[in-house]
């Protein structure tokens, strides 16, 4: 397609080599293109001036006579032709030209109007004055249709190179759009697989985490678990040693008790025997008390020394409570008892040796 365009553009280009600001002269019209325009007129004798403009999408028609209007206002003309006259509506424009701005009056191209000019020597136009007279303009059409075809063929060339441009401006641009497209395609590609690594990125991280975080609360518990455990162990153990402790703290109080009852019972069974000796050696005794009790109480017998010091330092005997009573103690017949020696520690029994 590009081919083509640029084919077309150089064949016009080669037609029409030269065709800004280019004049040229066709017997009694000219041709020439300004400011993308294409233009052909002719003269008459005087001011007046008769042509057709164009551009690259439509023609138009005008007529210049010297005669002022105000613009935009419209103004009647009768053109007189070889196959008929036809009346017109001409609408003032201003134009600027080379000594100035002139007033044109123009109008658009009729049906059958431009074969009327091709087949007409000469036209004639008819202007309505103020006065009530006409105005009459006499314009020659021989170079006419030379003129206009140039015109037009101008025009033409210069809308296919604009549309060759416009249409290689648009395959430009289509190309950078799809080169956009292109790039915005491997960006968003590229984004695509940079949000898919961004995502596993983050799915990695967050099974990490989660991980993580499951083993630590694997270990509290283990670990929560143990020191229960660990509590649990050592209260047993705490409470087997109390156990144990207090059965130790009781079998020796037990034992503590038994001896305490059995010493006790034994100094007691010690005592009675050894009451019961001294009750046996008071009895034996008795008599030996009596007669020296006789002997002392006797006023004219004199008290032997050995008698007095006997007395007088005869105390009771000491009775050991742990001494073995069974056993049978030798007695001094010589030394007194006392009875209230003998009657105090009857029917008593001894404390208790701990």
């Amino acid at each position: 397609m590009r081919r083509l365009l640029s084919v077309a553009v150089l064949l016009a280009a080669v037609t029409f080599p030269v065709l800004a600001d280019e004049r040229m002269e066709h017997a009694e019209w000219i041709s020439e293109f300004r400011d993308g325009t294409g233009e052909a007129s002719t003269k008459d004798g005087g001011m007046a001036r008769f042509g057709i403009l164009c551009n690259e999408d439509s023609c138009r028609f005008y007529y210049e006579n010297g005669v002022d209007c105000e613009p935009g206002n419209n103004y009647p003309v009768v053109i007189a032709t070889s196959a008929g006259s036809i009346a017109v509506e001409t609408v003032c424009v201003p134009v600027a030209g080379a000594t100035g701005e002139v007033r044109r009056y123009g109008f658009a191209e009729l049906s059958q109007f431009n074969e009327a000019l091709m087949q007409s020597d000469s036209i004639g136009i008819a202007f309505p004055l103020s006065s009530g007279q006409f105005k009459i303009s006499q314009f020659l059409m021989n170079g006419y249709g030379e003129a206009t075809e140039r015109v037009l063929a101008g025009m033409r060339a210069r809308k296919a190179e604009r549309e060759a441009r416009e249409a290689a401006e648009r395959e430009r641009q289509a190309r950078e759009a799809a080169e956009r497209a292109r790039k915005a395609q491997e960006a968003a590609e590229r984004a695509r697989q940079a949000a898919e690594q961004a995502a596993e990125r983050a799915r990695k991280v967050a099974e990490q985490e989660a991980v993580e975080r499951a083993r630590k609360v694997a270990e509290q518990e283990a670990v929560e678990r143990a020191r229960k455990v660990a509590e649990q162990e050592a209260a047993e153990r705490a409470r087997k040693a109390a156990e144990q402790e207090a059965a130790v703290r009781a079998r020796l109080a037990a034992e503590q008790e038994a001896a305490a009852r059995a010493r006790a019972a034994a100094e007691q069974e010690a005592a009675e025997r050894a009451l019961k000796a001294q009750e046996a050696v008071s009895h034996e005794v008795a008599p030996a008390v009596v007669e020296t009790r006789k002997i002392n109480d006797s006023p004219a017998a004199p008290v032997p020394e050995a008698v007095t010091d006997t007395q007088s330092s005869a105390k009771p005997a000491e009775i050991d409570p742990t001494a073995d009573m069974s056993a049978e103690q030798p007695v001094d017949a010589a030394t007194p008892i006392k009875p209230e020696t003998t009657e105090s520690t009857r029917g008593k029994r001894l404390p208790a040796q701990f």
